[in-house]
């Protein structure tokens, strides 16, 4: 069974190896090699991408499957963008030239087909130095929310322009959404809805926001998706980070209350964390959220009154049901 659907596929070269080995030998060098890749491996899916596989210094990962996201090429771009910061950063000096296009690919199973792929490759192939390549479609996707430059005077590749990200712009565009999220966020209420069409960029300024707001770190920031969550574990999503906060946290037993005693167990988790420092819980894909995690956020509303725990909801607009269950009625949103 086969499936067509939209989606950016990446491309990242690491050169200097060879001279590198010249340097300090092949086993160093190997060692070294591998802790480049885990770390772009690392990169990748902490932005949602997923490996295709590597092809000796090259790494080939997709954005948009399995799971689409709903900003996949952003999530490439901001990948990319981190990568070149962290690879500037590593112990010996090696450069990573980055191709990334969004297009229609073919899926097959596991197998991953499509012209995509080699106008890709190519790309990449002619990216130089510390430089990161886009395609067509990637960059209209993308233009308002990063810098672009034509490569090259308008070098191409298979018959396109092919645009080279510079600095990203976000917060050209953002500044007004920022001021209004960061003092509603200082003055810590109980939730912040984060609502808006499919593909706006809502995980990005979310993102962003916080760490512009955090930059002195005054507050613990904790994230979960729902999409990803156990649906044998009740409130699987919010116990990711329950086991980051505490450790050695152990499920009530019994099956009697037992709803009751786990929503009340996690309030006292957050509640006593909150009591270092003030806490930030991100939930994402809200539209799948199990009813242990509702009980949990209705429960929240009357434990939480000390004015240290703020919960912000991403949600696109028709979660607008499963966000009013929540939290109930609100005297005004974020």
């Amino acid at each position: 069974m086969s499936e067509k659907r939209l989606a950016t596929i990446f491309y990242a070269d690491i050169s200097g190896f060879t001279e590198l080995t010249n340097k300090i030998g092949a086993e160093k060098t190997t060692d070294f090699i591998n802790e480049c890749f885990n770390t772009i491996d690392f990169i990748i899916h902490n932005h949602y991408g997923t490996i295709i596989r590597h092809e000796g210094d090259r790494v080939v990962a997709i954005f948009g499957f399995p799971r689409s996201y709903g900003n996949d090429s952003n999530n490439a771009l901001w990948s990319a963008l981190r990568i070149q910061e962290a690879i500037k950063r590593m112990r010996y000096k090696v450069d990573v030239h980055i191709g990334i296009g969004t297009g229609e690919i073919l899926i097959m199973g596991d197998d991953i087909y499509g012209h995509l792929l080699d106008e890709i490759s190519s790309l990449e192939e002619v990216a130089e130095k510390g430089q990161i390549l886009v395609n067509e479609e990637c960059y209209n996707i993308n233009k308002d929310l990063f810098l672009f430059e034509n490569a090259k005077d308008g070098f191409q590749v298979k018959g396109k322009i092919i645009p080279e990200i510079t600095t990203p712009i976000f917060w050209e565009h953002r500044n007004e959404e920022f001021e209004i999220f960061s003092s509603a966020l200082r003055r810590m209420p109980q939730f912040i809805i984060i609502s808006g069409e499919k593909g706006i960029g809502k995980t990005v300024f979310i993102n962003e926001s916080i760490k512009r707001i955090n930059e002195d770190n005054i507050f613990n920031v904790y994230e979960t998706t729902f999409l990803e969550q156990d649906y044998f574990t009740p409130c699987s999503a919010f116990m990711k980070i329950v086991y980051q906060i505490a450790p050695d946290f152990i499920l009530p037993p019994g099956e009697e209350n037992y709803r009751i005693k786990l929503v009340r167990e996690m309030s006292s988790i957050f509640l006593q964390s909150s009591m270092n420092k003030p806490l930030i819980i991100v939930l994402k894909n809200i539209e799948v959220i199990d009813e242990t995690s509702i009980s949990f956020l209705e429960y929240f509303k009357g434990f939480n009154q000390k004015n240290r725990i703020s919960i912000i909801i991403e949600a696109q607009d028709k979660n607008a049901l499963v966000i009013e269950r929540i939290i109930g009625n609100a005297k005004k949103r974020y």
